[in-house]
């Protein structure tokens, strides 16, 4: 699509294109990944060391986990077209007015990026909080434990 709009080598047209596509992932597609980012890490976390039932069943708290997954490669994708677009800067748009006007969409491009790296990297972050209390017990309990062995246990021990 915005490979399309700029073969018009129009720059309303390619701003317009630009604009829309980033209206569409910087709201609607941000919004509904951050719906299925709302239940949070909680569903996951509870899970975890769960025996699942089916092989077919969805684990628990999956949606979060493919969220989380959506937002950073979305990131990486937004990043990716915009690089791709700025290679056809000076190749499509002679006019030092028009690349500018052009780098300010694609600037628009880079902040939404930014958006949906951030929405990944808090989600992780609600994920790491709520599981760094599992943690801490087993932390907690293999730190105590004694690794020093006895001469009764040496001896016990198979050579």
């Amino acid at each position: 699509c915005a490979r399309r709009t700029l073969g018009t080598q129009s720059i309303q047209s390619v701003c317009a294109g630009l604009n829309n596509i980033n209206n569409l992932l910087g709201s609607e597609y941000r919004d509904a990944l951050h719906q299925r980012l709302r239940v949070g890490p909680s569903k996951l976390v509870s899970a975890a060391g769960v025996q699942q039932e089916s092989v077919l069943a969805r684990p628990p708290g999956v949606e979060f986990a493919v969220a989380v997954n959506s937002a950073d490669l979305s990131s990486e994708y937004v990043t990716k077209l915009k690089r791709e677009l700025e290679g056809y800067l000076g190749e499509v748009f002679q006019v030092a007015g028009e690349r500018e006007r052009f780098k300010a969409c694609l600037t628009d491009l880079g902040e939404t990026s930014t958006t949906f790296r951030q929405l990944a990297t808090s989600s992780l972050e609600q994920l790491c909080t709520a599981i760094s209390p599992r943690l801490r017990t087993v932390i907690d309990t293999i730190s105590n434990a004694n690794y020093q062995l006895t001469e009764a246990m040496a001896q016990q021990s198979p050579p």
